[in-house]
């Protein structure tokens, strides 16, 4: 019965033991949780913004990419190393 009252959290009181519960001790342990939680949002802001950025560098490059492939005429339009193809 020790391990119902003080080990097993329960989802209806929040994830918190019923102990912690009838003792007031939830609220610290509340607290606690919020201090953990910013400061990993904090340490996780660069990774997420890091990749923010590498994902539209990609979608930017391939645009680019696409952009320039469809404005710069090909080597068949303009003969290879720039020379007009004879005319015939």
């Amino acid at each position: 019965m020790k391990h119902f009252s003080n080990v097993r959290v329960y989802t209806a009181f929040g994830r918190i033991t019923p102990a912690d519960k009838q003792t007031g001790r939830e609220r610290g342990t509340w607290v606690e949780r919020d201090r953990k939680l910013e400061a990993a949002r904090e340490e996780w802001k660069p990774r997420r913004q890091a990749a923010r950025i590498g994902s539209m560098q990609k979608v930017i490059g391939s645009v680019s990419v696409a952009l320039l492939e469809a404005l710069l005429p090909g080597e068949t339009e303009t003969g290879s190393a720039g020379e007009h193809p004879a005319k015939g």
